[in-house]
């Protein structure tokens, strides 16, 4: 197969790993291209930033606090085009890149099916619903691999991780409710699943947070490797 290196759009701005503040630069040009993305740009791959999203998604219950299975259909993330790029870095000698960056408003949207405890609350819902994260910290490591093609040197991206928090989460999920089992607490009277929820966020993200990085991870390497497949490394960060 003929692979065919494309060039960047010539809106996105380009930087030269020869250049001394080359990782300043490239800060500035993935910001810039980022907010492009509000459209797709299929010339060289990428596709529109809003939504980034999947047709389904299943994170495990967490081991106590937050003992629900989650599912998701169409999960939908608004907002990534305005993130705030704070590092971007390029390891050529062991071809690894670092990234972080904050989305001030992350709103996912989805239709789900819970069910499970919390905090010892069995609850039951399914329907439309959506999460808001305020200034959603993303720390991304991409672990690449180098190929050629052509006489055209390119990366793909064979592994990648996120590690992600917030300031705060807040959910709206209708027709959640609490479920007695028969215990004859009148709980559908006394408990507010998502005031629940949202009142003890930081615990219960922090027992479920590995599902939803692993999502993240892989897309976010799905469209980044979208752009490496099209685009060599010489084009993206200049000549050796």
């Amino acid at each position: 197969m003929t692979i065919i290196s494309k060039k960047l759009a010539s809106s996105f701005k380009k930087c030269d790993r020869k250049q001394d503040d080359f990782n300043q630069c490239l800060v500035t040009a993935v910001q810039d291209a980022i907010r492009q993305l509000e459209k797709p740009f299929p010339e060289v791959g990428l596709p529109s930033l809003e939504p980034i999203g999947t047709s389904h998604l299943t994170v495990a219950p967490g081991p106590k606090v937050f003992q629900v299975q989650q599912s998701y259909k169409n999960f939908n993330n608004f907002g990534f085009t305005t993130a705030k790029i704070s590092k971007f870095e390029v390891n050529f000698e062991n071809n690894i890149i670092n990234m972080e960056f904050t989305v001030p408003e992350l709103r996912i949207e989805y239709n789900y099916e819970y069910f499970g405890k919390v905090l010892s609350v069995p609850i039951r819902g399914a329907g439309p619903g959506h999460v808001i994260l305020k200034d959603a910290n993303f720390i991304v490591t991409f672990d690449l691999e180098e190929y050629q093609k052509d006489d055209k040197k390119f990366f793909k991206v064979v592994d990648s991780k996120v590690i992600l928090t917030m300031k705060k989460m807040t959910l709206n999920l209708e027709n959640l409710v609490p479920t007695d089992k028969g215990t004859g607490l009148g709980l559908n009277n006394l408990v507010d699943p998502n005031k629940l929820i949202n009142d003890n966020w930081q615990i219960v993200y922090e027992e479920v947070h590995n599902g939803y990085e692993k999502f993240y991870a892989e897309a976010f390497a799905t469209i980044f490797n979208d752009l490496l497949g099209n685009v060599s490394i010489s084009e993206l960060f200049g000549e050796e």
